[in-house]
């Protein structure tokens, strides 16, 4: 069984999450934490595999709690946020950032069209999550002042290459390594850059915003037959694949709901790669 602490500060929401994990079959919920301080004395004293984690707190906050746990006890932790509310949605990255695994929609009532497939996302990626060896993170006094030039090499050979295309994919705990990347490149770059990120509906819209305010790019979701522009960044709309046409113009196409990952990633990297054989 795969022990699991909720931490909400609503005893309702606690409640339901508990009867969705027990229902599953393979959880255990080992303990529920109200807010961030309460979380920090149950990860010690319960020990679980994996922890759930709600964003609006009072006292400290979600984003304040993971980043404490992962200096001090680390687990994996799952953000569980709304992923229609823009604050929540920042919020998730940011405790990314800090250590948090992944981010997941907190699932609606019964009654809503997407509530089966909203559990059924939670519950997987709750247990995929537990699974993740974590580590310790520097506290903030502990580390030193990385290099903005870091990615200076890579940025000089697709400036003075012919290279037509930045292509990038991510899986779960792609959005902070996406961050870190694109903050250390210039927007001058040469090329577009387009990324397939595995994330779950609702929350790519945050995740373009969330980059586009903290790194120096222009960050949008990509449109049917949008223009390609050198030193953007384009993502795909949820439930879409993105492909490039010789022309560099974006073209959309649905995705299977049952689709892997992988597939996803090798469709649009296999168009890629045919976007630049065909070329002279």
């Amino acid at each position: 069984m795969i022990r699991v602490l909720i931490v909400d500060d609503s005893l309702t929401l606690r409640e339901y999450l508990k009867e969705l994990l027990i229902m599953d079959g393979r959880f255990q919920v080992v303990g529920e934490a109200r807010d961030g301080f309460e979380a920090l004395n149950k990860v010690k004293t319960t020990k679980p595999d994996v922890v759930t984690m709600d964003i609006q707190m009072p006292g400290m906050d979600g984003y304040e709690a993971t980043r404490r746990i992962m200096e001090e006890h680390p687990v994996p932790i799952v953000i569980v946020s709304a992923a229609w509310i823009p604050q929540e949605v920042e919020s998730t990255f940011k405790a990314m950032k800090v250590g948090a695994v992944a981010g997941v929609r907190k699932p609606e009532g019964i009654i809503s069209k997407s509530f089966k497939s909203d559990v059924r996302d939670m519950l997987n990626t709750i247990k995929l999550m537990s699974e993740v060896k974590v580590i310790r993170r520097r506290s903030k006094q502990d580390k030193n002042t990385e290099s903005p030039a870091i990615l200076s090499k890579t940025e000089r050979q697709f400036n003075k290459s012919n290279y037509e295309l930045l292509a990038i994919g991510a899986s779960t705990g792609g959005p902070p390594v996406l961050q870190n990347i694109l903050s250390k490149l210039s927007s001058g770059l040469s090329v577009p850059i387009v990324v397939v990120q595995h994330i779950t509906c609702g929350f790519i819209n945050g995740l373009a915003d969330w980059l586009d305010k903290t790194t120096p790019f222009n960050v949008q979701i990509a449109s049917e037959n949008q223009q390609l522009l050198a030193g953007h960044v384009y993502f795909a709309p949820d439930s879409k694949h993105m492909g490039v046409r010789s022309n560099k113009t974006v073209f959309l196409a649905m995705i299977h709901r049952n689709i892997a990952f992988d597939h996803q990633f090798h469709f649009c990297f296999d168009l890629y790669a045919a976007l630049l054989a065909t070329k002279p």
